[in-house]
């Protein structure tokens, strides 16, 4: 069976209890089943580059896919001030 899992952050390292309750699922669902990741990345939590890519290798160990995407709020207070106003507006 193939499975989706969206969690709103990289659940490796596990530094907090919710990481590693997310992590923990993953690992033994993909023992019976094709599971399929994709997450969003904090910058605040783990930095995008040489650790965030360690971070996606392992967890590629045991799912058959993961994918990241930054969360784009994340970025600048400007763009979180156009964010919100959009939102409000929309």
């Amino acid at each position: 069976m193939n499975i989706l899992v969206l969690s709103h952050l990289v659940p490796y390292p596990t530094t907090s209890g919710a990481l590693l309750r997310i992590y923990n699922l993953l690992r033994e669902v993909s023992r019976h089943h094709k599971v399929h990741l994709l997450a969003m990345n904090q910058e605040v939590l783990l930095k995008s580059g040489a650790p965030l890519a360690a971070s996606l290798d392992h967890l590629r160990s045991f799912c058959t896919d993961v994918q990241a995407f930054r969360i784009p709020s994340d970025r600048t207070t400007l763009h979180k001030l156009w964010a919100l106003g959009s939102n409000v507006v929309s």
